[in-house]
This record gives C-alpha cells, structure tokens and sequence, in this order.
C-alpha cells in the first residue's frame, strides 16, 4: 500500500484498500468473504460501484466459461451487493447489457 500511495496519492491506495481480496491464509471462504463484505460495507460510493461494475463484468465469463462455480458466485455476489448496497446498479448494468449500450 506504501508503494501505491508514494506513486498514485492516498485516495488511491484506498480504493486499492478496499478493493484487495482477502488473502486465503486468514480463514475459509465463507471467512473471507464476510471480511470482504464489512470491509466494503463501509468503502466510498465511487468504490463501491467500481466493485459492482467488475462482479458485472465477471459475471459474463464465469457464467460462460464455469458453470460448476457460477451457482456459488450468484450467491456470494448478490451478498456482496446487499452489503454494499448497490444491488440496483448490478440490474441497470445487465439492462444496458441487453440494449447493446455496453
């Protein structure tokens, strides 16, 4: 975080705070899950958002390419997105999907 705040400014490393998976080593799964959520319970608006937009966009491969995970990952987001309340962005991001506008 020193490394990205020296080259990028604090609101930077902040963001990147907020966004960094929790490492596999602090617990299981469904641990680190929860930790991901509080900590983005609490992440800026504009953080936020950004998170919902990438699980958007992962969501598009995941379903295509692992259908075994992708029951698991529908769960695990619509939690995330509960927590972060932002569940409504993910639905105007799969409408604009649907009208090409992305």
């Amino acid at each position: 975080m020193e490394d990205i705040e020296e080259k990028f400014g604090a609101e930077i490393a902040k963001g990147v705070w907020f966004l960094t998976k929790t490492p596999n080593y602090v617990g299981n799964r469904k641990f680190r899950k929860e930790l991901c959520e509080a900590r983005l319970r609490e992440a800026p608006e504009i953080i936020r958002i950004l998170k919902t937009a990438d699980m958007f966009h992962n969501s598009l491969s995941i379903e295509e390419h692992d259908p075994k995970f992708w029951n698991l990952f529908k769960e695990e987001t619509v939690s995330l997105l509960i927590a972060m309340n932002t569940l409504e962005v993910m639905g105007e991001l799969e409408e604009m999907r649907k009208n090409d506008e992305i």
